[in-house]
């Protein structure tokens, strides 16, 4: 996927309650939080906790905070897509955890860049449409993590969550990442700046019989030969590309476990000896080597416009957040989170 964002964010004068943010590290939304139309997503109904940030018009309250940190200790979202921050001195590492700051900045650029989408009139967020895939996502959270059902306000909160970041993907995708274009001179001048990265090893094909004992293995290895050993693997294999009669690669020195290096040792057509490794009993056929070549132009041509449009989309995004940032009050009343 998760090709990497970063947001940098200043922290000055936290103790009397003021926040200047600026772009370090643009990460994916892993934490997603927030406000959706109330008549598609309840609000939680309980008495409202004092706040910890305020970011524009929305609050962070610390049980927000406490319930997004439980969620990440309970393994429900992943910790590798959070927002990171950079060290803020010894101090502030006594008042908060690593995990705890991180989280903390992912839902303040969270709040943030909702809200743009939000003043934005030409995008929708009250068509129901924009909806269904996240209370699908909604729906399957509960199933999975039962404990989110109970009380109502952690299942608003996680129905919540989970719809802005459909909105805010949504946004990107349709206003950001649509507007972006791609010249063909770019992607000439992209191949002649970084020919090296288009220059492929040495490569095989081959294909191969995975058995679950030796004396299985030697046994097979005995019967097959170049015209029967599809067959066989489709019939006899272990592996899962067996039902491709053991097809695997191109693949270059390297690229697979140690024991397929034989490959690059045989003539094609030939069969290796039976050889183990850790998931078994091997019988490799060389079916094709590939010498080093140079990849033209015209082969290298959909992976380099992958490779611009998303250096186009990661600038776009960058110059979106800075939108944000430059619109967005952002101010707290407390440095014990």
């Amino acid at each position: 996927m998760r090709r990497y964002l970063y947001l940098l964010i200043g922290l000055a004068c936290f103790g009397v309650g003021a926040y200047a943010w600026r772009v370090q590290n643009l990460g994916l939304f892993a934490a997603e939080e927030g406000r959706v139309p109330p008549a598609l997503i309840a609000q939680p109904k309980e008495p409202a906790a004092p706040s910890v940030v305020k970011v524009g018009d929305e609050r962070i309250s610390r049980d927000d905070i406490d319930w997004e940190y439980n969620l990440l200790t309970e393994g429900v979202f992943g910790k590798e897509s959070l927002t990171p921050i950079p060290d803020l001195g010894p101090h502030y590492l006594e008042e908060l955890s690593t995990l705890r700051r991180s989280l903390v900045s992912t839902m303040i650029e969270r709040k943030m860049l909702y809200q743009l989408v939000k003043r934005d009139h030409e995008f929708n967020v009250l068509d129901p449409a924009r909806y269904t895939s996240c209370m699908t996502a909604w729906q399957q959270a509960l199933q999975s993590a039962p404990f989110l059902d109970s009380p109502k306000a952690s299942r608003d909160r996680l129905k919540t969550r989970l719809c802005e970041r459909a909105l805010v993907d949504q946004y990107l995708k349709e206003r950001l990442y649509s507007r972006i274009e791609l010249g063909n001179d770019e992607v000439v001048e992209y191949y002649k700046n970084h020919s090296g990265d288009f220059k492929l090893p040495e490569r095989v094909t081959i294909r191969h019989i995975l058995l679950g004992s030796e004396q299985e293995a030697r046994k097979w290895r005995l019967q097959v030969n170049a015209h029967n050993f599809e067959t066989i693997a489709r019939q006899q294999s272990l592996a899962p590309e067996g039902v491709n009669g053991g097809l695997i690669g191109p693949f270059g020195r390297g690229r697979m476990p140690a024991v397929f290096e034989v490959a690059f040792r045989l003539e094609p057509g030939s069969i290796s000896e039976v050889l183990k490794s850790d998931y078994g009993y091997h019988v490799v056929m060389l079916l094709q080597r590939l010498p080093k070549q140079q990849l033209s132009l015209d082969a290298a041509k959909l992976k380099i416009a992958a490779i611009l449009r998303k250096q186009k989309e990661e600038q776009s995004y960058s110059k979106w957040v800075e939108k944000a940032l430059s619109e967005t009050d952002i101010s707290t009343q407390t440095a014990n989170w």
